[in-house]
C-alpha cells in the first residue's frame, strides 16, 4: 500500500480569493491556450474539456472525467528556488499517484530549476510524503519529465501580475480571428474578456456559497460536487457578438473594478497577518456584494458613491462610481475597522446602532474637500428615493455635522428639521432627511459602532 494511499489530496481554497484575482485569470489564460493550442472550433470538441479550480490542484483541466494537466500558481516576489519547494514536490507527487500527464508551475518572477536542484529540495511537513514515495518508487525522472514551469510566451516561463490580463485579450484576439461572424475589434475582445472573466468569478461564489451554508466542508475528501467551468461555457462567450455594447458589460466592469481593489486589500490583511477571522469576515461582505445581480449590484456602486451623478453608463463613469483608491482606503478600510458586523440588505451594506443606520462609503475627500461633496450628494436628485433613510454616512476623512449646513444650500435650517422636535407624527420629506445626514471619518465610526 502507498503511503500516498491516506494522504489527503484534496482541498478547497475557494473562500480565500475571488475569480477576478491572479489565480482565476492564470485559469482562465490556461484555458483559452489548450483551445488555441488544439484549434477547438466546435462545441462538441470543447464539451468533454472541464477547467477545476481549487479541489485536487490551484488549478485542473479535465477531459471527460480524466485530469490531463494540474497546476500551481505562486505570486512570491523572489525566484528563490526553495520557496517553491512544496508546490514542486506536490506536483510530482500527485502527478504519479494519479497518473497525471503534465504539471505545472506559474511564477510571476523567472525561477530557473532543473532535474538536479529539484531533487536535492527539501519538502515541507505537507510534502514529505509525496518526496519520499518518488524517491522510493525510483520515478523521479519520469515524473520530472511531465513536469515544467508554464510558458506565457516563446522563451517566457513567468508572468507578471500586471501583464496576465493582457495576455488574455491576445489570447482571445488570436481565437476570434478565426471566427467568421465575430467582430474583430478591441471592444469585443474587452467585453469577450470581462464575461469570460465573470465565469470564474460566478464559480468561486458558488464554491463560497456551499461551504458558507455548511453544505459541504473543504476538505472532505470524497465530494463529487465541485462544480466547474465547462470549456462549453467559455465558447458560449467566445462566440457572441459584443460589439453593441450593453449596460450588462459596464456593470462587469464595475465588478472587475470591485473586485480588484478587494483582492489588493486582502492581500494586505494577509501580509498584516490579520486574523482569520478578520480575513473571513472581510471576504463574507465582498462575495456577497458581488454576487448582486447587476441592478442592484449597480445600485451598491451609486450608494456608496453618492457625491456621484451618473445617467449614463460608460467606461469614464464606471471608474467614478468606483474610484480604486478611494474604494480601498475608504469602504474597505471601514469594513475592516469596524469591528460591529454590518447588515447586508440587497444593494445596501450598513451598520445600525439605536436604530439609527451608518453607510460606509467611498468617499475619500479632504476637509477642504468636503463642501463640494457635500453639494454634490444634494445635487444628485437620482439618488434622494434611495439616501433618505441613511442617519449617518461614513467617509476617509470628513466629518460633518450635516450635509445642508456644510454645503450652505440653505440659510437655516429649523430645529424641527434638525430633529430637534418631536417629528414622529409627522412624514418628513426626502430632501429635509437628507439634508440632515451627518458624516464621520472612519476614527469617529470606530469609536461610536465598537
Amino acid at each position: 500500500m502507498s503511503t500516498l494511499d491516506s494522504k489527503k489530496h484534496y482541498h478547497d481554497a475557494t473562500p480565500t480569493w475571488s475569480g477576478f484575482n491572479h489565480q482565476g485569470q492564470v485559469a482562465l489564460l490556461i484555458a483559452l491556450d489548450l483551445i488555441n493550442e488544439k484549434n477547438i472550433i466546435s462545441f462538441e470538441e470543447a464539451s468533454p474539456y472541464k477547467l477545476e479550480l481549487e479541489w485536487i490542484e490551484d488549478i485542473a483541466i479535465k477531459k471527460d472525467e480524466e485530469y490531463i494537466s494540474i497546476h500551481q500558481v505562486k505570486a512570491y516576489k523572489s525566484n528563490n528556488l526553495s520557496l517553491y519547494s512544496d508546490a514542486i514536490w506536490m506536483l510530482l507527487g500527485k502527478s504519479h499517484h494519479f497518473n497525471i500527464q503534465n504539471s505545472y508551475l506559474h511564477t510571476v518572477l523567472a525561477v530557473t530549476h532543473d532535474s538536479q536542484n529539484i531533487k536535492a529540495l527539501e519538502a515541507g511537513e505537507k510534502c514529505t510524503c509525496y518526496k519520499e514515495e518518488i524517491l522510493k518508487n525510483e520515478v523521479f525522472d519520469e515524473m520530472h519529465s511531465k513536469f515544467e514551469s508554464y510558458s506565457y510566451e516563446a522563451g517566457k516561463n513567468y508572468c507578471e501580475l500586471t501583464e496576465i490580463e493582457g495576455l488574455i485579450k491576445k489570447r482571445i484576439g488570436e481565437y476570434i480571428n478565426k471566427l467568421e461572424h465575430v467582430p474583430k475589434t478591441s471592444n469585443q475582445i474587452d467585453i469577450t474578456y470581462l464575461l469570460l472573466s465573470e465565469l470564474i468569478h460566478v464559480n468561486v461564489l458558488k464554491r463560497h456559497s456551499k461551504i458558507q451554508r455548511g453544505i459541504v466542508t473543504q476538505n472532505n475528501q470524497s465530494r463529487t460536487d465541485i462544480d466547474y467551468v465547462g470549456f462549453s461555457d467559455i465558447f458560449e462567450v467566445l462566440f457572441g457578438n459584443y460589439e453593441e455594447s450593453s449596460g450588462e458589460y459596464y456593470i462587469q466592469e464595475l465588478k472587475k473594478i470591485f473586485c480588484a481593489s478587494a483582492e489588493e486589500f486582502l492581500v494586505d490583511l494577509y501580509e498584516q497577518e490579520s486574523t482569520k477571522e478578520e480575513i473571513e469576515s472581510f471576504l463574507l461582505i465582498v462575495n456577497y456584494i458581488s454576487a448582486l445581480e447587476k441592478d442592484d449590484f449597480l445600485l451598491f456602486c451609486k450608494m456608496i458613491s453618492p457625491n456621484e451623478k451618473v445617467n449614463v453608463l460608460n467606461l469614464s463613469s464606471c471608474h467614478k462610481l468606483l474610484p480604486k483608491f478611494d474604494l480601498y482606503d475608504s469602504f474597505f478600510n471601514a469594513l475592516n475597522t469596524i469591528k460591529r458586523t454590518p447588515e447586508k440588505d440587497k444593494n445596501e451594506i450598513k451598520y445600525i446602532l439605536d436604530n439609527k443606520i451608518y453607510l460606509p462609503t467611498a468617499i475619500n475627500a479632504s476637509d477642504r474637500q468636503a463642501r463640494n461633496v457635500a453639494r454634490n450628494i444634494l445635487d444628485n436628485e437620482t439618488m434622494l428615493d434611495y439616501l433618505f433613510h441613511i442617519d449617518t454616512m461614513i467617509s476617509e476623512r470628513i466629518e460633518m455635522e450635516s450635509i445642508a449646513h456644510f454645503a450652505e444650500k440653505i440659510n437655516e435650517i429649523s430645529s424641527s428639521e434638525m430633529g430637534e422636535e418631536d417629528v414622529n407624527n409627522r412624514e418628513e420629506d426626502r430632501i429635509t432627511r437628507i439634508k440632515k445626514i451627518r458624516m464621520v471619518n472612519i476614527k469617529t465610526s470606530e469609536e461610536e459602532l465598537n
